[in-house]
């Protein structure tokens, strides 16, 4: 009677709790071991805040590639006729179908994300870490980086649910470790001369001079740039930033002036 009882009151509870639900997750990305100068401290704590990222799939990357390829290339037809930002972002924008799915997602969760790029791309969310390790069947872990002693928060491997295989690219940042030794030394200039903190430039064509300071004989001498005065109002010059590294515009107006005019 006593058995009967217990079992009738098992099956009582599950009807309470109602429908188990399982999830369905697949390992999206790894590593096989920490980064050389890191060190793993121990699981983070449960309430450290985590503010994430998701990568959304963007509608038709491969075709923007080949447009680009195609309006470069001096053979081609298309030669030059660039394309408009309407036109890039049609290509870079995740489908419609991408955004419900993810948003979705998100809602069953209780999160709410906030749009990080122009064409919805990027979406950004708090959460804790707990939240995190639950969602994403991951490990967050602290980790200390050697040299610095900075400590961040990271996980070695994350899994997606299978209905977000598609939709979403990546979660930032998990997998990927920072570089606390990128330089952020600014590039001090005085006119008409930019003036280098170390001695890494090398170049059969450049002046000895630019492994101390780097003028704009030495970008010219380093990348192979006409020294001939652009005469094109609608030429412009870009420069790129990584890992910390980003233009001084005060630098850029110098060095645009002596090759471009």
């Amino acid at each position: 009677m006593l058995q009967a009882s217990l079992v009738f009151l098992s099956l009582f509870s599950l009807v309470l709790a109602g429908p188990h639900v399982t999830r369905d997750l697949r390992l999206h990305e790894s590593r096989d071991s920490v980064p050389n100068g890191f060190t793993r401290n121990g699981p983070a704590p449960g309430d450290t805040p985590l503010p994430l990222r998701l990568a959304l799939k963007q509608n038709n990357i491969e075709g923007l590639q080949d447009v680009l390829m195609d309006i470069s290339t001096p053979t081609s037809a298309n030669y030059g006729q660039h394309l408009s930002l309407e036109e890039v972002n049609e290509y870079v924008a995740p489908k419609p179908e991408t955004i419900a799915a993810v948003n979705a997602w998100l809602s069953e969760n209780g999160l709410a994300a906030k749009t990080l790029s122009p064409t919805g791309d990027w979406l950004g969310f708090q959460t804790t870490v707990a939240q995190a390790n639950e969602l994403f069947d991951a490990d967050f872990s602290t980790f200390t980086h050697d040299v610095t002693g900075e400590t961040t928060v990271r996980t070695l491997a994350y899994s997606i649910p299978a209905s977000l295989q598609g939709h979403l690219d990546l979660v930032h940042p998990t997998i990927t470790f920072p570089n606390p030794l990128a330089s952020k030394e600014p590039v001090s200039v005085t006119p008409g001369r930019l003036r280098a903190s170390s001695s890494n430039v090398t170049g059969a064509a450049a002046p000895a001079s630019c492994n101390t300071a780097i003028t704009p004989a030495c970008v010219q001498a380093l990348y192979g740039i006409p020294t001939t005065p652009a005469t094109q109002s609608s030429n412009t010059l870009a420069v790129s930033g990584f890992i910390n590294q980003f233009a001084n515009e005060a630098d850029l107006t110098v060095c645009k002036h002596a090759l471009f005019s």
